[in-house]
């Protein structure tokens, strides 16, 4: 099927959508310190926080995706044989 594919290419977009947000929320964290002092750290955790658990969860989402296609797969190989 094609999906498959189509999956691992969105999953690529989304990894380097998801690693420029937390690299620009770790950026705009770190500018704002340098204007309000403390409060711009919660940016910066944030944007740590999104370049860690961010490419987890798109990649169990992606997994669990891609177990639906090959469910389906197989359904249609059962019924294939009855």
């Amino acid at each position: 099927m094609v999906a498959p594919w189509v999956l691992i290419i969105v999953f690529y977009i989304g990894l380097l959508v998801i690693m420029g947000v937390g690299i620009f929320l770790m950026i705009a964290g770190l500018m704002a310190m340098a204007q309000v002092g403390a409060a711009g750290l919660i940016g910066v955790f944030l944007g740590l926080l999104y370049l860690v658990f961010g490419p987890v969860i798109l990649r169990i989402y992606v997994e669990f995706v891609i177990v639906v296609f090959r469910i389906h797969d197989v359904l249609t190989e059962i019924r294939d044989k009855l």
